[in-house]
C-alpha cells in the first residue's frame, strides 16, 4: 500500500466505514467510486480492505480474533501448534487421503479427538512410521 500516493488516505477511510461495520465489498466499491485503488488494480479490491481492516485489528467474525476451540477435540491450527507443523502440510495430507477425516457438519472444521494418541500418530507420520491416519 505504501506505493500508492493517497495509501494512508486509503487506510484512515478504511478503518473508519471498518469500525462502522460496514461489509468490505461494499467498503471497497464505495472507496472505488471515490478514486482509491489496489495497487495494480483499477479498483479497490475487497481483500485490500480485509488486510488494512485485519492490520488494525478490526474483526467482522468471532473467529478471525479467537481462534476455535471445540471442547474434547483438536482442530487442525491447534494439532500443527503443537507439533511445530505447519497447518498447510496436515491440509496437504488431508486433501491428498494420507489424512482420512471429515469435516465437522456443525463446525465446518476438521475435528480431531483430543487424545495423547492423536498427536502420536501425527508424530508416526511426520517421522515416516506411518502412510496413513484415519479419524
Amino acid at each position: 500500500m505504501a506505493e500508492l500516493t493517497n495509501a494512508q488516505e486509503l487506510e484512515t477511510q478504511v478503518v473508519s466505514l471498518s469500525q462502522q461495520s460496514i461489509d468490505d465489498q461494499v467498503i471497497a466499491q464505495q472507496l472505488t467510486a471515490q478514486g482509491y485503488r489496489s495497487p495494480l488494480c483499477k479498483t479497490l479490491l475487497p481483500s485490500t480492505v480485509k488486510t488494512i481492516r485485519l492490520k488494525h485489528h478490526i474483526f467482522q467474525n468471532r473467529s478471525q480474533s479467537h481462534p476455535r476451540e471445540i471442547s474434547g477435540y483438536l482442530t487442525v491450527p491447534q494439532v500443527a501448534q503443537s507439533l511445530e507443523l505447519s497447518p498447510h502440510w496436515i491440509y496437504d495430507r488431508i486433501h491428498n487421503g494420507t489424512i482420512a477425516i471429515s469435516k465437522d457438519e456443525s463446525t465446518g472444521l476438521y475435528l480431531f479427538p483430543n487424545l495423547p494418541d492423536t498427536l502420536l500418530q501425527f508424530q508416526k507420520l511426520k517421522a515416516g512410521e506411518l502412510q496413513n491416519l484415519r479419524f
